[in-house]
């Protein structure tokens, strides 16, 4: 059961997220991406309201509705999938769809819960899809962390294959020092 509702509702009712709230809540939600993954699927539409939460702070992905399984999919997709302001790049161009996708919509997510909205809300789809492609890397909000900036830095890389995994991201200097409960092993 999710009595928390989404990370959106949540974000509408009580306002943006701190650094250490955003860290704590991706760890989580990296976990499951790099359970989904490790099974083959990519979500595609991960975003806020995507997130469910219970009262004891554990996370729940869903909406599935147009996750991928790597394995059936051709390398390169004749579909857009996703929500346009979280899509990645390589979505938008039709080059494919990786697990690395979700890391971008992982970027793009963590700033929505920062701000209260994705980058480019200020544009129409169109031309937020046009910005995402185009643009070396989403506006950044001014005033977070080196470590935040450097996490966005890596999910917003324009490669895919320079992104890295949600495996590795889950050890970056940013969760470390902020996440209360990764295992410092």
């Amino acid at each position: 059961f999710v009595e928390n509702g989404s990370l959106l509702n949540t974000l509408k009712s009580f306002g943006n997220f701190p650094e250490k709230l955003i860290a704590n809540y991706t760890v989580k939600i990296l976990e499951g991406l790099e359970y989904l993954h490790a099974k083959g699927v990519v979500h595609c539409d991960l975003k806020a309201a995507n997130v469910l939460t219970t009262k004891s702070g554990d996370v729940k992905l869903t909406d599935f509705g147009v996750s991928r399984r790597l394995n059936v999919m051709d390398e390169k997709t004749s579909t857009v999938v996703g929500t346009p302001n979280w899509m990645a790049p390589e979505i938008i161009t039709l080059s494919g769809i990786v697990p690395q996708s979700d890391l971008w919509s992982l970027g793009c997510t963590i700033i929505e819960l920062y701000t209260g909205k994705p980058p480019y809300c200020d544009l129409l789809p169109m031309a937020a899809l046009f910005h995402i492609v185009e643009d070396t890397c989403p506006p950044l909000p001014d005033d977070i962390s080196e470590d935040l900036t450097d996490f966005l830095h890596i999910c917003f890389k324009k490669e895919p294959a320079d992104r890295t995994t949600a495996t590795e991201l889950l050890e970056h200097k940013w969760i470390l020092h902020n996440a209360h409960h990764v295992n410092k092993e």
